[in-house]
C-alpha cells in the first residue's frame, strides 16, 4: 500500500495514534480471530513501514532525552509529538509480538535513531534500546504505551536495577561507568563543537558520570 495514512493503521494495531502521515505500508500476515484483539494476538508473518514527512504522537522524544537524568515516566499525551523526515521499520511478527528485522531507523530535524527490540502489540508493552545521535550511550525506553512508558540509560552494559522505579522513589547513586565511557566522557566535555549543543542539565549530567578526583591532602 502506498500513500496511505499511517494513523489509522496504527490506531488498530496499538490502539493509539501513534503515527501520523502518508505512509508506504507492507504486512503479510495470518492471523485468525472474532475480535480486533484476537486477531492481532495471532498475527504472523512481517511488515515494513516507509515514511517521509511525519510525526510520532504521544512523545517528544527529545525533551525525553533532555531530562534522561530525571529518570521519569512518559505517559501517552497526544499534544507531544516528535517530528521526524524519514522512518523506516522493519518487523518480524510472532503471535502479534513484532521483533526488530534489523531495525527502526528515523531521522528528524535535530537527530537521528536506530531502535532495535521488542513490540508486543496485544499486551501494549515495548521494550527497545535506542541508538540516539550524539550521545555517548544507549538509551532503553520500555513499558505499556497505553499507561506509561520508562526511559533510561543503558551505560554500564545492562539497564540499572533502579531503571523503571517508581516516580516518588529517588534512584540510588550512579556507579561510575567503565574506563572506556569516561574517557569518551571527557572527550565530549573538552568539545566545543559539542559542548555548544547541549542544555547546561545535559552537561551537568555528564560530569555527574566521572568519577570524582581525590582530595589533595
Amino acid at each position: 500500500l502506498k500513500g496511505v495514512e499511517a494513523e489509522p493503521i496504527t490506531y488498530e494495531l496499538a490502539g493509539k495514534r501513534l503515527l501520523t502521515g502518508p505512509a508506504e505500508v507492507d504486512i503479510r500476515t495470518t492471523a485468525t480471530g472474532r475480535s480486533m484483539r484476537q486477531i492481532v494476538s495471532t498475527l504472523d508473518g512481517g511488515a515494513r513501514f516507509d515514511m517521509k514527512k511525519g510525526k510520532l504522537r504521544g512523545w517528544d522524544i527529545g525533551q525525553m532525552v533532555e531530562q534522561l537524568w530525571n529518570y521519569k515516566g512518559w505517559g501517552f499525551n497526544p499534544q507531544r509529538t516528535t517530528a521526524f523526515d524519514t522512518l523506516r521499520a522493519n518487523y518480524n511478527i510472532k503471535a502479534g509480538t513484532m521483533q526488530s528485522a534489523p531495525d527502526l531507523t528515523m531521522r528528524g530535524p535535530s537527530a537521528g535513531l536506530r531502535s532495535q527490540g521488542k513490540v508486543d502489540v496485544p499486551q501494549h508493552i515495548i521494550d527497545q534500546e535506542v541508538k540516539i545521535e550524539n550521545l555517548l550511550f544507549n538509551v532503553v525506553i520500555k513499558g505499556d504505551w497505553t499507561k506509561k512508558l520508562w526511559i533510561g540509560p543503558k551505560i554500564f552494559g545492562s539497564v540499572p536495577k533502579w531503571f523503571g522505579a517508581s516516580l516518588e522513589a529517588a534512584p540510588p547513586p550512579i556507579p561510575t561507568p567503565p574506563a572506556h565511557v569516561v574517557a569518551k566522557i571527557r572527550e565530549v566535555l573538552a568539545s566545543p563543537q559539542i559542548m555548544g549543543r547541549m542544555q547546561p542539565a545535559q552537561r551537568a549530567f555528564l560530569q555527574s558520570l566521572l568519577p570524582r578526583e581525590p582530595v589533595a591532602q
